[in-house]
């Protein structure tokens, strides 16, 4: 379990780019996205990458997972993410050059790559929801060559389950029927193990290991709880935007926070984390 806050900044940032490395590195990476990203590092580990291996590290965020990749010595190393931010962040990590590469991508139009262009393919979920693997899928499998490996890591159905259900109790009592619909579309959007079966067997990945697991996040209060930067700089924009505007907004979460502070009082408000990696093969042309 991982208490929110834990980790204090050594002092004030000077500028906008070491805000957000202070930001991700100390309020986002260790309450979330290291969930999703331990599970590659583990499977480096296991499997490091080849001197002759070209490798896809999709989603990188601030380059955890592409430090270590680059320390294995492949060929080449492209790290892609859709944030522009990220990819400034990237740059202090990974040394730009013969070898290795930073592109701007992993949005739903797809990888800007050719076909069969990665001998190992990396990717993962992150709080800010600005990548989703599974929906990549195909594309993933498009980039990897046949024989390749595919490994990457998605948020579950669950993950920020309590929130949510307070949530959606506030929308009720209040008669917030369109909120509370929105909301519902969106839960529905959640991965399952049957889609995430469903998704592997329709992109033609062979040899597929699933591990799914739980983690916890616990917050002091309402307050500490919607101030956090994973949860600000996370969902919450997302939860807002179902939510619409004006008295329904503002009511909903103001809500939300009281009943944090009502049902949690003298207790941590525990906040589930449901995590899938898997493990798996582009096919071998026949």
């Amino acid at each position: 379990m991982t208490p929110a806050g834990d980790a204090s900044p050594p002092r004030a940032p000077q500028n906008r780019l070491e805000r957000l490395v202070r930001v991700y590195e100390h309020e986002i990476y260790p309450l979330f996205d290291r969930w999703f990203t331990a599970p590659l590092l583990a499977r480096l580990r296991v499997r490091p990458v080849g001197p002759v291996d070209t490798v896809l590290d999709l989603g990188a965020a601030s380059g955890h997972l592409a430090e270590a990749l680059g320390a294995q010595g492949p060929r080449t190393l492209v790290c892609g993410d859709p944030s522009g931010a990220m990819l400034a962040l990237l740059r202090a990590r990974v040394p730009v050059g013969r070898s290795a590469a930073l592109v701007r991508g992993g949005t739903a139009d797809g990888l800007p790559f050719r076909t069969a262009s990665f001998d190992r393919v990396f990717a993962r979920g992150r709080a800010d929801e600005a990548l989703a693997p599974l929906a990549l899928l195909p594309e993933l499998v498009r980039v990897c060559r046949p024989g390749g490996e595919l490994a990457f890591t998605v948020a579950m159905q669950g993950t920020w389950a309590e929130p949510l259900d307070l949530l959606d109790e506030a929308l009720e009592r209040r008669g917030f029927t369109e909120a509370r619909n929105a909301l519902f579309a969106y839960r529905a959007q959640a991965v399952t193990a049957e889609d995430l079966e469903a998704a592997l067997t329709a992109a033609g990945v062979a040899a597929a290991d699933v591990t799914i697991e739980e983690k916890q996040v616990l917050f002091r209060s309402g307050r500490e709880f919607f101030f956090s930067a994973l949860v600000e700089l996370g969902p919450l924009r997302r939860w807002k935007a179902l939510t619409g505007r004006g008295e329904t907004l503002q009511s909903a979460f103001a809500a939300m926070k009281t009943a944090i502070d009502t049902y949690y009082r003298g207790r941590t408000f525990s906040v589930t984390l449901r995590v899938a990696t898997v493990l798996g093969q582009r096919p071998r042309a026949s």
